[in-house]
């Protein structure tokens, strides 16, 4: 296992973004293949930064979170040392590189993470030879009932906006995430210029618009709704904050949604 600091890169993203299960309707409407999107890096863990005081989800505590990065299609695991239970691609459906976020801090021959499937906040255990290590202390908090996304480094915001979220039929899920990988959407209109794919699936719909019914931020070109209960799962938000959050989340950033 290697613990590296450096920056995350460019996401490559080999496929239209248009097909990313975002909470709009659906339309017949493509835009050109995503762009790569440079993400910025991170300087250097703060294990003695408590996480804000206004969440309380118990994942959340001191320190930052780490990432892990497979060197490949790597194995997973139900234990250390126990059985095999699946294997991670060493790429997401949208071609960007794959990333685990880490429960907890990585151990020197076992590290358990968080997967990209339902159901959501699914857990597994890789070898730590198997993965690079990274970390962050960003922290996205998106609140339900407010209708407010809030981006944390450390205990400060950096950037705070509105949202819309999901209808009564097909509410946004719950829980701690984090995000799968980071799509330009040139050309776009209802997904407005980003969206930032999230390990987190509807609840209330199995599919969506012919995909897997992957939760996203993403922009929109109706900001009129932004402030509402309107989507099919989604979080919508002004296309100005959707380029700044695409612009500094690297991929495994934390993500999660309160109600």
């Amino acid at each position: 296992m290697k613990f590296i600091v450096r920056c995350f890169g460019v996401v490559a993203a080999i496929v239209v973004a248009l097909q990313l299960q975002v909470g709009v309707a659906a339309s017949t409407r493509a835009g050109p293949s995503p762009q790569p999107v440079a993400l910025a890096a991170t300087v250097g863990p703060t294990i003695d930064q408590a996480a804000p005081s206004r969440l309380v989800h118990e994942e959340i505590g001191i320190g930052a979170t780490y990432i892990a990065r497979p060197s490949g299609a790597i194995t997973i695991y139900d234990r250390p040392d126990g059985q095999p239970v699946g294997e991670v691609s060493a790429t997401t459906g949208y071609g960007a590189d794959r990333v685990l976020s880490v429960v907890g801090e990585p151990g020197p021959q076992w590290v358990q993470v968080r997967l990209d499937q339902r159901p959501n906040e699914s857990r597994a255990w890789v070898k730590a030879a198997e993965v690079d290590i990274t970390w962050t202390d960003l922290l996205v908090v998106i609140d339900l009932s407010d209708h407010e996304l809030t981006l944390f480094e450390g205990q400060d915001v950096v950037l705070r906006g509105e949202i819309a979220t999901g209808a009564a039929d097909s509410p946004t899920p719950t829980g701690l995430t984090y995000v799968t990988e980071v799509l330009a959407t040139p050309g776009s209109t209802i997904y407005g210029p980003f969206a930032i794919g999230l390990a987190h699936y509807s609840e209330a719909l199995s599919e969506f618009g012919g995909g897997n019914g992957q939760i996203a931020i993403h922009g929109t070109d109706q900001p009129n709704l932004i402030g509402q209960n309107v989507s099919a799962g989604c979080v919508r938000t002004h296309n100005d904050l959707i380029r700044r959050l695409a612009g500094r989340l690297p991929q495994g950033t934390p993500v999660v949604i309160i109600a």
